[in-house]
């Protein structure tokens, strides 16, 4: 089944949670929706709307704290409104840290792993671990120490970029007298 111009008009226009929800009416909804041209054309289409993303604390009804993702969105009447996300990711790794967003994407990180997420998919990603980053704590070695995660979009090569900054450092061999 092919999906018509005038459905693509229409998703275009629909919020993420919507098309969300319909990826699951049909095989050709599913390929359209996770079709890169269309999540292009869909983001472009969303660039009027202003989004800020926060990671707050929110106190549970069992008086313990856990760590939240909210997407406060600003639309051109001026209304905001606010979306709660929920990750499994912050179960297993609360202290992770906003590191950049770009095109929806969110990147995550606790200066040892990193993760690509998408809030409103809720899926995510760890990245391989940096060559760079040594745990061993042989004096011989050769260490290092991350400061610093970035994140971005190349226009140019049409791709993500992750840019991890890190402090390297020998160690110091002790000779006995």
């Amino acid at each position: 089944m092919v999906v018509s111009d005038v459905v693509i008009q229409i998703l275009l226009k629909l919020p993420p949670e919507s098309l969300l929800r319909f990826k699951s009416v049909c095989k050709s909804w599913y390929a359209l929706i996770n079709d890169p041209k269309f999540v292009t054309k869909h983001l472009s289409n969303s660039l009027p709307y202003k989004h800020v993303l926060l990671k707050r604390i929110v106190a549970t009804n069992s008086e313990k704290y856990e760590y939240a993702l909210s997407i406060l969105k600003f639309s051109l009447d001026r209304s905001v409104s606010v979306l709660d996300v929920h990750l499994p990711l912050y179960e297993d790794h609360p202290a992770l840290a906003i590191c950049g967003q770009s095109h929806s994407l969110v990147c995550l990180s606790d200066l040892c792993d990193i993760f690509l997420c998408n809030p409103m998919t809720r899926q995510f990603r760890k990245l391989p671990p940096s060559i760079l980053i040594v745990r061993g704590h042989d004096p011989d070695d050769y260490d290092a120490e991350g400061n610093a995660v970035g994140f971005g979009y190349d226009a140019k090569s049409r791709n993500f970029k992750v840019v991890r900054v890190v402090n390297p450092w020998v160690g110091v061999v002790s000779h006995p007298s």
